[in-house]
């Protein structure tokens, strides 16, 4: 019922939309986001990808729209880039209507395949550790981490800021990404204790893997990198959740949600090279109103979306009619072996409308959005192939987790990070952390089969 309801909705606020009657469009199409989410839930759990990623789906399409219907400060800096920012004009209708066309591809693809049969196998008696696992990846994820710090310049790259820091380790020779070795070592550590492998308690277990973890994770704080630090708490919680559907939101757990929120949003102010804490009662004087700003999502990260896709369409451009999705799978490639790979239209994007971000870093963006690639490729059509395609992963992914296939379990936990960026990246950079993600499952279990098991034992004990 709440699918039938959605699309209802969610065809109501195209038409209202489309005619451009802004306040209703705003409100059905919220309506028809609630309806679906609530579907989501009720089938999957808050404790599923599919549930988490229709709430960040949530926050980057309507956090903009409802802050402009309410005329909340969403920006000066940003009007004085696009003096339409805070206004309502074509390019925001254009927004909203290719979101709304992207959110009924999902529920269409939710109902096609919901009732699909998933045979489960059975759960195999493992011949390797968990534990060992998760301590051998945990320390995989340290020690590459600490070449790349000592690589780009140790403290004195990390004093330069999070922009600098990361685009200096993406330049280096044979560089080594190690926020996917994180989140497997995060899921591997999970599940030694939901299979009962680990107790829950058992602290020592616990002190060794931190311990082990512990030099990405300062890292990480010192340069302000908020979302490898998010995502590895989604994985902590899928985790040691995944035997289980949540289907109730808890009070504690949103007391829980806002003060991380809050924490982020002071780690966001900090990680600017000209901030520093000297204080609860001084930083609260200093950035008191910047921090009341950040607690409106649309003054964060979740407003890029929004920004970025407005200020391309209201400049003439050309359909790509699929080339970016296609210069995407060139993008594991690195930049000194292929010298002349063409560039991404996410940094295409930046050099055009944002050119003073480049000098921060060669990696450093403005958020990137997942719908504006889809409409520059396409027209309305593209947010419609684009997030049906989407639906389908996320449906399949949901209907087999927890079946006996540990690669599957292992990818599940760890695709949170994709699906959570989704919304505010390029097809390229999501296709890049895909391909990083399945070798990083990959690669610590065949050293797992080398070093406790010798490689004559069959590659089915890896059970992928």
């Amino acid at each position: 019922m709440n699918a039938f309801v959605s699309i209802g909705l969610t065809l109501l606020s195209l038409i209202l939309l489309i005619t451009e009657t802004y306040a209703a469009g705003v409100i059905f199409a919220v309506l028809s986001f609630i309806a679906f989410a609530g579907e989501v839930k009720k089938q999957y759990g808050l404790n599923s990808i599919f549930f988490l990623f229709i709430l960040f789906f949530g926050l980057y399409g309507y956090s903009v729209p409802i802050s402009i219907l309410f005329g909340l400060d969403i920006g000066w800096h940003k009007v004085a880039k696009f003096y339409y920012w805070d206004k309502i004009d074509s390019s925001l209708f254009s927004f909203l209507i290719s979101n709304q066309i992207a959110l009924s591809a999902l529920v269409l693809a939710n109902e096609a395949l919901r009732k699909l049969n998933v045979l489960r196998t059975k759960q195999h008696s493992h011949k390797f550790s968990f534990f060992t696992l998760s301590i051998l990846t945990a320390l995989l994820t340290s020690i590459f981490e600490f070449i790349n710090f000592a690589r780009v310049g140790g403290f004195s790259a990390v004093k330069k800021g999070k922009a600098f820091y990361q685009s200096s380790v993406n330049d280096l020779v044979l560089n080594v990404p190690t926020e996917g070795y994180f989140y497997v070592a995060l899921a591997f550590f999970t599940l030694s204790i939901v299979r009962n492998e680990t107790s829950f308690k058992d602290w020592n277990r616990w002190f060794k893997f931190i311990l082990s973890v512990s030099f990405f994770v300062l890292l990480n704080v010192l340069i302000g990198e908020r979302g490898s630090l998010v995502f590895g708490m989604g994985v902590l919680f899928l985790g040691f959740t995944s035997q289980i559907k949540l289907k109730k939101f808890r009070f504690s757990l949103l007391i829980f949600l806002g003060i991380m929120y809050f924490l982020f949003n002071v780690m966001t102010i900090l990680r600017e090279p000209n901030k520093s804490f000297n204080g609860v009662q001084s930083f609260l004087e200093e950035n008191g109103k910047l921090l009341n700003r950040l607690m409106n999502p649309a003054n964060t990260e979740f407003g890029s979306a929004a920004f970025n896709y407005r200020v391309f369409i209201s400049e003439d451009f050309e359909y790509r009619l699929g080339s970016s999705y296609i210069e995407g799978v060139l993008s594991p490639i690195p930049t000194y072996v292929y010298r002349n790979k063409p560039q991404s239209i996410s940094y295409e994007y930046r050099d055009k409308f944002n050119s003073d971000r480049k000098a921060q870093g060669s990696i450093a963006g403005t958020g990137f959005s997942s719908l504006l690639e889809a409409y520059v490729n396409f027209g309305y059509f593209g947010p419609f192939v684009v997030y049906f395609f989407l639906g389908v992963v996320l449906v399949l992914l949901e209907l087999y987790r927890n079946t006996g296939r540990l690669f599957v379990d292992v990818f599940y936990l760890i695709s949170f990070s994709i699906f959570m960026i989704f919304s505010r990246s390029a097809s390229s950079y999501l296709f890049l952390k895909l391909m990083f993600y399945l070798f990083q499952i990959l690669s610590p279990l065949i050293l797992y089969h080398l070093l406790f098991m010798g490689w004559k034992r069959s590659t089915d004990d890896l059970e992928i």
